[in-house]
């Protein structure tokens, strides 16, 4: 049997008001049954758009409102009613001041579902270039990618607020990192290049044993083992510029 979205989100059906008899007892039923379903409707909502345990905290607040409307209803005389008017009036304005605060609560989580799903994009953007320098191996992409993980958690678990506090920190740290990939990235392809095209001119000083080359060998050999040192830790830029002729 498929589920609704009250099995899915976890939300288990209100306990129903007792019948009420009498003039008193029906109109205080009507004027709470009309307070409840305000409620329902704001924990239904943040059900759906904020963190589970902020619905399920406005639920057990709304049952145990029901229990004490349904303990006070039964106590009501209709020969008597002025015995039940302080209880009616006690239940009433809790139930109201509820109302109220599921109300604000309501309020809060469109606020930041809504501020999410404007800068969602961002996240997707981000991870995306992450990706490409974990693929690439840049040095830190994993907990970069870590990150971008435990954001999209928050997210799913409805912690949107969490997520977009997170999301924003990280973007500010992430920018300067990011650039210095992109330098790495390019000069890497600029790297190979140099290289290659020299590979043959570089063979060649290897093997020579010419004279003229015997005071600037040492020099030049450092500054290939400079170059090879920048590449194994994919520093390419490094190594460009120590290859580069000036």
């Amino acid at each position: 049997m498929a589920k609704n979205l009250k099995d899915i989100l976890g939300l288990g059906e209100p306990k129903t008001l007792n019948g009420a008899t009498g003039v008193q007892a029906k109109a205080f039923k009507k004027t709470f049954q009309a307070t409840l379903e305000e409620i329902n409707k704001s924990i239904n909502f943040i059900a759906a758009h904020a963190a589970s345990q902020q619905h399920n905290e406005l639920a057990s607040k709304r049952d145990n409102a029901i229990s004490a409307y349904q303990t006070v209803v039964k106590k009501i005389d209709p020969q008597n009613p002025g015995a039940s008017e302080a209880a009616i009036d006690r239940v009433s304005a809790s139930v109201s001041r509820l109302r109220g605060g599921a109300a604000a609560l309501q309020e809060d989580a469109a606020k930041h579902h809504a501020a999410w799903i404007e800068n969602e994009e961002k996240l997707d953007d981000v991870a995306e270039q992450v990706a490409e320098m974990v693929e690439w191996g840049y040095s830190g992409s994993e907990k970069l990618d870590a990150v971008v993980t435990a954001i999209r958690e928050q997210a799913k678990l409805r912690k949107y607020n969490e997520a977009l506090e997170t999301l924003n920190k990280f973007l500010k740290k992430f920018q300067p990192i990011h650039d210095d990939f992109v330098i790495q990235r390019d000069a890497k392809i600029d790297y190979e290049q140099l290289r290659d095209d020299n590979k043959d001119l570089l063979e060649r000083f290897a093997v020579a044993n010419h004279e003229l080359l015997s005071d600037w060998r040492a020099e030049i050999q450092s500054n290939l083992d400079s170059v090879e040192m920048s590449v194994e830790v994919m520093h390419f830029y490094t190594a460009l510029t120590t290859l580069e002729p000036e």
